[in-house]
């Protein structure tokens, strides 16, 4: 997982608002596959793109931040990620709406992140290592056994201490090939993605895994969960970005295909009787029908389209937007609650706007003296859709200083974030009993270059620390969205 004093990892705990559960997906699991679920995630498919939108959430309270799912015995098993105790969730239904929480007697957990089957057993790998600081880590061998009352309970088998031999991975990802377990690395600055194969795993023994083979996934990817398709004879590979899909016969160097998809922080993945399942740590759960013969190249989230008006006018700022409001666009954010809005228009040489949103608690002040990062609204403007950001684009932050009150920021995100000073900013309106009302006008040139407007261009918003679980956005779901233009919205200036 994330660095958890990693200010990015914070944001991103943004949780996407709930969805209905009354998509019929508690069916019952029979046999060692499941029946077809009667809800594909993935709609409008044609020329190898489609919508992806999430089928159902996790509905067991306990199971808050999915980390690793597998399908075993008739029935779905899962873990937490770090912050649980040693517990696997059982359930016949793919929401876990009826899961049973079983602790793994004898076994610990201090960063448990994927698992899957060995044999007629389960294994639970405790490999996470996000400062990459573990001398070893540790593998637990369970055994289901059901009881009379139908509830059941685990033995630990066995317990595979492990140690890398070259130096410590983060690992997230691990699967079965051909009976020899793998596992896959989460890049952490050693800069390649590490596929690792063990020749025997030995119950309280030493064990060193083989490097086998380095995986061109990209240098800033990072690989969350694993599953192996013993069908088709395919490895599967979950990144927050991408799948990707290695053939048996071809462990190493690019990938036979991948897609890319937009569903947030995805740390689980499972693909049975044909369809993909995966899930994220916002409880949000995906189903993709015949997910290895379709192949799609993309499966993302609507888009989002909208305008930036263009007038020659020019307008005082007063701290309520009210002069140019007929004029403004306002903007198709999500989790707006009533009476909130974002509106915008470029007036002469100055984009213009305004803002009405609520806040949650207390309101956090901002400043770039301390690079301070307080409660307020992120803006993104950028020309193209790039899987991560790639430093060209133009990042802003609205917020208040503690002193005058609403302000804008420019925000720069080479090592950290960063806090600067934007020139000829004029901000008027401050945070109060709840809302913040802000009124912003700028020089066009801070966010296109000499001031050359373009016929379109992609843009993001998002809030900050406003109201944690559902914050207002323009586009994606959650901060993760401003790191991936890929998923910002389509922006056409009318003139």
């Amino acid at each position: 997982m994330p660095d958890k004093n990693n200010m990015l990892w914070l944001a991103s705990r943004a949780l996407i608002p709930a969805l209905s559960l009354s998509l019929g997906l508690a069916w019952a699991c029979l046999g060692q596959d499941t029946p077809r679920p009667p809800v594909d995630s993935l709609s409008d498919f044609a020329q190898g793109k489609g919508t992806l939108k999430p089928a159902a959430r996790i509905a067991s309270k306990d199971l808050d931040e999915c980390s690793g799912i597998v399908w075993y015995d008739g029935a779905w098993w899962a873990h937490n990620d770090s912050g649980d105790g040693p517990y696997l969730f059982r359930a016949t239904s793919a929401d876990f709406t009826d899961a049973q929480k079983l602790a793994v007697p004898g076994a610990k957990a201090v960063d448990w992140e994927d698992i899957c089957t060995i044999g007629d057993d389960l294994l639970c790998c405790d490999t996470g290592d996000s400062a990459r600081k573990r001398e070893s880590v540790t593998l637990y061998r369970v055994h289901y056994s059901a009881d009379s009352d139908g509830k059941g309970a685990l033995k630990l088998l066995a317990t595979y201490p492990v140690t890398w031999p070259d130096e410590p991975h983060d690992c997230e990802a691990a699967a079965v090939i051909d009976g020899k377990l793998h596992l896959v690395t989460k890049q952490r600055g050693e800069g390649f993605t590490g596929l690792y194969r063990f020749a025997e795993l030995k119950d309280g023994g030493k064990n060193v895994p083989e490097l086998v083979s380095k995986l061109n996934v990209g240098t800033a990817t990072m690989i969350t969960a694993a599953d192996y398709d013993a069908t088709g004879g395919n490895l599967l590979l979950l990144s927050y970005t991408r799948i990707f899909v290695y053939p048996k016969g071809k462990l190493e160097g690019d990938p036979a295909w991948s897609t890319l998809i937009e569903a947030d922080q995805c740390e689980a993945l499972c693909l049975n009787a044909g369809t993909l399942f995966f899930t994220n740590e916002q409880r949000d759960v995906y189903w993709v029908h015949d997910f290895m013969t379709r192949k799609p190249q993309s499966m993302l989230p609507p888009r989002v389209t909208t305008t930036l008006p263009f007038e020659q006018s020019s307008f005082e700022v007063d701290g309520t937007g009210a002069a140019w409001k007929a004029g403004a666009t306002v903007l198709p954010m999500r989790n707006l609650n009533q009476g909130e809005s974002l509106r915008w228009m470029i007036a002469g040489p100055r984009l213009l706007l305004y803002g009405s949103l609520g806040y949650e608690g207390s309101f956090t002040s901002s400043s770039e003296r301390g690079n301070r990062m307080g409660t307020g609204l992120w803006l993104g403007f950028g020309s193209e859709g790039t899987e991560a950001l790639a430093g060209t684009e133009k990042l802003f932050f609205i917020g208040d200083n503690g002193v005058t009150g609403a302000d804008l920021w420019t925000v720069g995100m080479e090592k950290s974030i960063k806090l600067g000073l934007v020139e000829g900013v004029v901000c008027k309106g401050k945070p109060e009993a709840g809302k913040f009302t802000f009124e912003i006008s700028l020089p066009v040139t801070a966010v296109f270059a000499e001031g050359k407007l373009p016929q379109g261009f992609l843009a993001n918003a998002w809030g900050y620390g406003m109201r944690g679980d559902a914050e207002p956005n323009l586009a994606g779901s959650s901060f993760y969205s401003m790191l991936r233009p890929y998923t910002w919205a389509d922006i056409k200036i009318k003139q």
